[in-house]
């Protein structure tokens, strides 16, 4: 008899920790706060704007944040950033704080929102809307940059993508099938969906910038199944860390070993430790640029320590990935 109650007993405590990863996983972002958005059309007026367009049956949102520099009418650089699973648009700067780089360096935002919360970002098996009905978000995305571009003038050879997780892995997807359209992406804390090396096949050389956490408790540094609550509840498999990188070194033909360098440690406090890895003398400029957080979990580093590190790790504090994001796409205009 008492063994049963134990074993209740430690079933319960597994079933208390699997909910608190669900929470976990689904409302990543809820901490966050909200973009102000202003409605209606777009003007050179610096702002923040909701917009809305029709796409494969659907009525999709995003927002459009626009920088003071657009009052000279002169085409501006675009970033979209997508948001994590269980996220939305409005609420992915107060992790990142992309805006104010934004208004600082002239270029223009573009915060969509995934069907349901979620992007389908070529995972197999997994149970989101997004996943399920096979939504075109490559299509919404490329429809997104064209609605852009006819409210204000967009600098076409730098349109850019980043995100986070879901949204990570996303711009992965983007990069093999969009790249005749974005320049480079940014990737953090999220790879590409495993076997994607047998369909990626973007038509130029696509630099790519990425922040990986060898702890992070969701997306395994690793690679293999995306931390699920159940069994019933599917989330996916991606490549590790280590694919991704060799797949983009291999395909935009870098000639010259990594450069590896292990950055000052100016956060100790964050218990984690960054290494940069550069592969330059690319094909067409298109480098491949790693940053390794050992130690590092699913976390934006230089960002919002949005729930507790028992849940999502460790939020590096030696490096701004949103900086040093900007600094790559600036740098990576297409050819």
């Amino acid at each position: 008899m008492w063994r049963k109650i134990l074993l209740l007993g430690g079933a319960a405590v597994v079933l208390l920790v699997a909910l608190v990863v669900a929470v976990v996983l689904v409302v990543v972002d809820r901490r966050l706060g909200k973009t102000e958005v202003t409605p209606g059309p777009v003007s050179p007026q610096a702002g923040t704007y909701l917009a809305t367009i029709d796409h494969d049956g659907r009525v999709r949102r995003y927002l459009l944040h626009v920088p003071p520099a657009a009052k000279d009418l002169q085409p501006l650089p675009l970033l979209v950033l997508l948001h994590g699973g269980g996220g939305t648009g409005d609420r992915i700067d107060d992790l990142t704080g992309m805006i104010a780089i934004a208004d600082r360096e002239g270029f223009l935002v573009a915060l969509p929102d995934g069907v349901d919360k979620n992007w389908n970002d070529g995972r197999d098996d997994v149970r989101s809307t997004a996943h399920r009905e096979n939504v075109d978000d490559v299509g919404f995305i490329r429809a997104m940059i064209d609605d852009v571009a006819a409210k204000t003038p967009v600098e076409a050879r730098r349109v850019y993508a980043a995100g986070i997780s879901n949204g990570a892995i996303m711009s992965s997807r983007l990069a093999c099938e969009a790249s005749d359209r974005i320049a480079a992406v940014g990737l953090v804390v999220g790879t590409a969906p495993e076997g994607f090396e047998e369909t990626c096949r973007p038509v130029r050389p696509v630099p790519v910038i990425a922040f990986l956490g060898t702890d992070d408790p969701l997306v395994p540094y690793e690679g293999g199944p995306i931390s699920a609550v159940l069994s019933v509840i599917k989330r996916g498999r991606v490549v590790s860390a280590e694919a991704l990188k060799q797949f983009w070194v291999q395909r935009n033909g870098c000639s010259e070993p990594a450069a590896v360098a292990e950055l000052p440690d100016i956060t100790t406090a964050d218990n984690s430790r960054v290494v940069r890895e550069a592969f330059v003398g690319c094909g067409e400029g298109a480098d491949v640029v790693f940053y390794r957080i050992d130690g590092g979990g699913h976390t934006w580093p230089g960002g919002k320590q949005y729930l507790s590190p028992w849940l999502v790790g460790t939020t590096n504090r030696d490096v701004s990935a949103s900086e040093l994001i900007w600094r790559f796409f600036a740098a990576h205009p297409l050819p």
